[in-house]
């Protein structure tokens, strides 16, 4: 069967009948050259922009639209740039949330009044592993549980933030948030109401009682720190040595309630890199397949670990990355998706598997991240990102980055804060507020910044919106 196809890491394609190929006719074969060049130099970098590749392949804008147009008409095609990269399929589940919403993506991009599409809340649930990399009592988080926000809390900022046109809700640590009776319920309530949730995780917690209510979630993010039972409580500091082997039997059955109930929740476990579990980086991808779950997310903690290593450690690791790559192109791993943060591409530039984001290539003069996402902690405060709510992130004064307070106003206090910010920054949130704490852009906001670079700047080169490439995904991923 004739039709594109990956080969070595590149899209070719392949004749039914390798005679026919000089029966093509010369506008549908320049055509189709045409579409497999652009088709690779996105795979080389997706957030490459329409004037850039433009030059970069002798296209004009008119021809470059007409390869859009043709590509839109390929849906294997576009499977293949999908399915190449777990930072493609970031860059395009972005691109889909905001192309959702048209008016609201222009607004966003002209700097004008707009609500945030994600919130992340921070939850105080107790944990009971004192991980070596966490930012929750040793960092800065105090457990004011009297001062914290409640449940009616919750609920009511769940409802205003539904009415307002938030699309996806986060619940994350500091703790525990499955183990949170405030934040618990209104997890299952979000879910209903038919917001994207994702939840971040021990897995200590979901168990038989609590699974039922979160396998509507769109995402569930299980963080593991060893792939066997000694290295795992060594790295969680964790007083059950139970632990692990709970977690790994709450993973297995949450794997077969989702496939019991037909859910289409994406289950991850994640693993943050340090000097201390490096060396199990393929046991954990190995793990992941054994498990039966869909993704496994592997990460250096917020970029910085990658310091503390030497240069010996760091060529193991790309070593082992690659070896995980072959072996996934290799069908290894079955579907499994391999998510690897774009921390690693400081380990070395030669040998790196995804491109920098536009913020690193192309430094914007103001960050587009904080018009998409913000962070609440425990206590309502409000922060433009939910990078900069967790302690210990940063090495500056949280609370000259504070935006506002649930507490002023339950029912409306996340967008009326947020648009009160948003007035009193008329030019933006500077990415060089971030820089000066060491607050360093995870895959999503880095993302969020390199899409919504790519989208202004396609806009600015003449390709309307429905023209570029993946609008008409719109829904469908």
């Amino acid at each position: 069967m004739a039709g594109f196809v990956m080969e070595r890491g590149r899209i070719a394609w392949r004749e039914a009948d390798y005679s026919l190929a000089a029966q093509n006719t010369k506008p549908n074969f320049l055509l189709r050259q045409r579409v497999i060049a652009v088709a690779n130099a996105l795979l080389e970098n997706i957030f490459i922009s329409s004037q850039e590749l433009s030059a970069q392949l002798g296209l004009t804008r008119e021809k470059l639209v007409e390869v859009y147009e043709a590509i839109q008409r390929e849906p294997s095609l576009l499977n293949l740039i999908r399915s190449d990269s777990s930072q493609v399929e970031t860059a395009l589940k972005i691109q889909d949330m905001l192309f959702r919403n048209p008016a609201n993506l222009a607004r966003i991009l002209n700097g004008e009044e707009t609500v945030p599409l994600i919130v992340e809340f921070h939850t105080l649930g107790p944990c009971g592993n004192s991980c070596l990399h966490c930012y929750n009592i040793k960092h800065g988080y105090r457990y004011d549980q009297k001062s914290a926000l409640q449940r009616d809390d919750y609920f009511a900022l769940v409802d205003d933030l539904a009415a307002a046109g938030t699309q996806s809700l986060n619940f994350s640590g500091g703790l525990e948030p499955l183990s949170d009776k405030q934040a618990l319920p209104a997890i299952g309530y979000a879910i209903k109401q038919g917001l994207s949730v994702t939840i971040f995780t021990t897995g200590l917690h979901l168990t038989k009682r609590v699974r039922p209510l979160v396998i509507g979630a769109e995402r569930i993010r299980v963080s593991m720190y060893g792939t066997n039972e000694n290295n795992y409580l060594y790295f969680a500091q964790c007083r059950n040595p139970r632990t692990f082997q709970i977690i790994l039997q709450n993973i297995r059955d949450t794997v077969a309630l989702k496939q019991e109930s037909s859910s289409r929740v994406n289950i991850g476990i994640c693993m943050i890199v340090v000097k201390e579990n490096f060396r199990e980086l393929k046991a954990m991808v190995e793990l992941g397949h054994e498990l039966g779950v869909d993704t496994v997310v592997i990460r250096a903690e917020f970029g910085r670990n990658i310091r503390g290593f030497t240069q010996d450690e760091l060529s193991e690791i790309i070593d082992m990355l690659r070896q995980i790559k072959e072996e996934q192109a290799q069908g290894c791993y079955g579907n499994l998706c391999l998510d690897i943060g774009e921390g690693f591409d400081v380990l070395l530039e030669r040998e790196r598997f995804y491109p920098k984001t536009l913020i690193l290539e192309k430094p914007r003069s103001a960050c587009y991240a904080t018009r998409l996402k913000v962070g609440v902690d425990p206590w309502g405060h409000i922060f433009p990102c939910a990078l900069i709510t967790q302690p210990g992130v940063n090495q500056g004064d949280l609370g000259s980055f504070m935006i506002g307070s649930v507490r002023s106003n339950p029912f409306a206090g996340i967008i009326s804060a947020y648009r009160a910010f948003f007035v009193s920054q008329p030019q933006g949130f500077s990415p060089s507020v971030c820089q000066k704490h060491d607050v360093i852009c995870n895959v999503l906001e880095g993302n969020i910044n390199a899409v919504l670079a790519k989208i202004s700047m396609d806009l600015s080169f003449g390709v309307p919106l429905e023209k570029q490439l993946f609008f008409p995904l719109q829904g469908a991923i």
